[in-house]
């Protein structure tokens, strides 16, 4: 055991590495739960997002269909509604 280093020995100088090396395990869980968080609220925003863009193209879809000469504006609303959506979205990226 000489040729141990001290760390290694036992007694007191092994419980530094020890609690150092504990507490960058708790770090490493912590973080990984606030990414799995993150994955999480990033594909909840945006399944709703598509969910939301694509009522909003059916929505469109049937009022051009019973509205032809709107065709432009109804798009053009579609297209704002449809972007701000993406813009939430993006808000979330790091």
């Amino acid at each position: 055991m000489a040729g141990l280093p001290a760390s290694l020995r036992g007694g007191v100088v092994t419980r530094a590495p020890q609690r150092a090396a504990v507490r960058a395990v708790r770090d490493v869980q912590a973080e990984t739960v606030v990414e799995a968080a993150r994955v999480e609220a990033v594909a909840y925003v945006a399944y709703q997002g598509l969910q939301a863009v694509a009522n909003l193209t059916d929505v469109e879809a049937r009022l051009i269909a019973r509205s032809p000469l709107a065709g432009r504006r109804l798009a053009l609303i579609g297209d704002i509604g449809a972007g701000k959506i993406a813009e939430i979205l993006e808000r979330m990226r790091p």
